[in-house]
């Protein structure tokens, strides 16, 4: 599982997925041909962390490596032998990429990664390789809000993690809670109390603070 709008999944170490190319028989391979591997639009390569390929028992880093913009979804690699790996003459050859990549918040549902390169010997396949899932969850008790009246009490609002940890204590991070405007932007909250009812999360209650109409929650400790 790949949390979303998360780039690393602890410390510095980024989200991978790993997917296999391997020889059914020789020379199923054509070397020289590209291979296209092609995510969903709300997936990148993480910024900065290079593609890794294991040829034979033989790992190497590519120059394919995340740039940072929202439309790198998609590489290509060239069927061949890199950084000194040998590539079998008289069998069949295996290899296997670990592939940095970050979610796109908001989205929570299989990630399908499609691999094709007909002229490298690759039909087109749909593979699922992980799962986009939500770090937190949100509900929110409805109370009944007038039109045209200043300072009314909203209904509470209850933030639980998916699992221990999801919610991150990396330098200066912090929680944020807004409405949305609606269209007509006539709704925002001006004062929250909030505190940790479950769990060993921490957070600074005396630091909490409501800016430009968002609550914003220092984080001091994770769960």
């Amino acid at each position: 599982e790949i949390y979303a709008g998360y780039e690393f999944e602890s410390g510095s170490d980024s989200y991978t997925v790993e997917v296999t190319l391997e020889e059914n028989m020789k020379d199923s391979l054509v070397e020289d041909r590209y291979v296209d591997f092609e995510f969903p639009e709300w997936v990148q390569l993480t910024s900065g962390e290079a593609v890794k390929v294991k040829l034979n028992g033989v790992e190497a880093t590519t120059d394919i490596v995340g740039d940072g913009s929202e439309d790198q979804n998609t590489f290509e690699w060239t069927v061949e032998a890199i950084g000194g790996q040998t590539w079998k003459e008289n069998g069949t050859n295996k290899a296997v990429f670990t592939i940095p990549i970050t979610v796109e918040a908001k989205h929570t549902e299989d990630i399908v990664l499609t691999v094709s390169g007909a002229k490298a010997g690759v039909a087109e396949t749909d593979l699922v390789v992980a799962k986009a899932v939500a770090p937190i969850t949100a509900d929110v008790n409805i109370a009944d809000i007038k039109t045209g009246i200043q300072s009314q009490t909203g209904g509470n609002i209850v933030i639980k993690e998916v699992a221990p940890g999801a919610i991150r204590d990396r330098s200066g991070d912090k929680l944020t809670v807004s409405i949305s405007d609606l269209g007509f932007g006539g709704m925002k909250f001006d004062d929250a109390t909030v505190k940790v009812t479950k769990g060993d999360l921490e957070i600074n209650e005396k630091k909490v603070e409501v800016d430009d109409g968002v609550i914003v929650i220092p984080i001091e400790r994770t769960s």
